[in-house]
């Protein structure tokens, strides 16, 4: 059974959420969408509605469906499915203080809901003008940019390009990982949008080989750091350091992508963890001019980059 995309809108108020939500369901006619808002205003619920079901589910003239998340979202989602009603993607809109790992980790966490569906992407809204200000008097703003997949550049042409760069270096220094897109009043590729697929092991490979190792920012101890170790690693081992590290830490870690290089297999080994839910899965096959280093990005606040090499260090492989 093909499982359902689920993308995730997050930003701050005043940053586009909603109006990239509207282009999106716009953009993509044939597309039906279910979404799931925490308060209804994002769409035009009166001028489109068609038929109000039970338990606050509502169908729109253009075959979308929406409902409030007024409960925990697999509630929501239980509600969602047996409507009888078939849908294409679903979206999520979080508030502007909403941190989206609690959602990631409802469809990680649960078979039921990893079996109907497949997170696509967290889609961060950033309003540029704003961003570095917001970065220094709202801890979840920096949440919300360690978890992104990808952080639209929102009224991308209002700002002068000096602010635009340290915007940029701002950011990379917080997620390397993410894909960037600059735009103006969220007019984006809506079918690129829809088809990240951020947690697929191809996503993740190429997203690794191609982040720049960063030193970590200066807002106020939030940063990403690159790993890497040029011998094989046992899994075992490293999966008993990483779980140890996540339980002592699980404040600490916002998210964890990498690719691992496991003795006597072709395969790349696919590591990824969101709010201490750790996903193993097969990769690519290495090439013959891969030096097969494993490569590890660590996301987080307080993070010591000589301990963690360390640790990781300890799970090589001695040839």
């Amino acid at each position: 059974m093909k499982r359902i995309p689920v993308t995730i809108l997050t930003g701050f108020l005043g940053a586009g959420k909603t109006t990239l939500l509207n282009h999106l369901i716009e953009s993509q006619p044939n597309t039906k969408f279910a979404i799931i808002e925490n308060e209804f205003g994002a769409i035009n619920i009166d001028k489109d509605l068609v038929n109000t079901q039970a338990q606050g589910i509502f169908e729109l003239s253009n075959g979308c469906i929406c409902c409030s998340l007024n409960q925990e979202l697999g509630q929501t989602l239980n509600k969602l499915v047996t409507t009888g009603k078939d849908f294409d993607h679903l979206i999520i809109e979080t508030t502007g203080v909403a941190e989206p790992d609690g959602i990631l980790s409802v469809f990680i966490n649960d078979y039921h809901f990893d079996e109907l569906f497949e997170v696509n992407a967290v889609i961060g809204m950033i309003d540029a003008e704003h961003l570095l200000k917001s970065l220094e008097s709202e801890p979840v703003a920096k949440r919300q940019l360690a978890l992104a997949d990808l952080l639209v550049f929102n009224k991308s042409s209002e700002i002068d390009e000096e602010i635009k760069q340290n915007v940029l270096e701002a950011v990379k220094a917080i997620n390397p990982l993410a894909s960037i897109i600059h735009t103006d009043y969220a007019k984006v590729n809506a079918e690129e949008v829809l088809s990240q697929f951020s947690f697929r092991a191809d996503t993740v490979n190429e997203r690794i080989l191609n982040s720049k190792s960063e030193k970590g920012d200066h807002h106020k101890g939030i940063k990403s750091l690159t790993f890497s170790q040029n011998k094989p690693l046992n899994l075992n081992k490293f999966q008993y350091w990483l779980r140890s590290l996540l339980l002592f830490n699980p404040d600490g870690i916002y998210r964890i992508k990498g690719l691992l290089n496991k003795p006597n297999t072709e395969e790349k080994v696919i590591i990824q963890s969101v709010r201490g839910n750790i996903i193993f899965s097969e990769g690519d096959k290495w090439s013959e001019d891969d030096d097969r280093t494993s490569q590890l990005v660590i996301i987080g606040h307080g993070l010591d980059r000589e301990t963690l090499q360390k640790g990781i260090d300890s799970c090589a492989i001695e040839e």
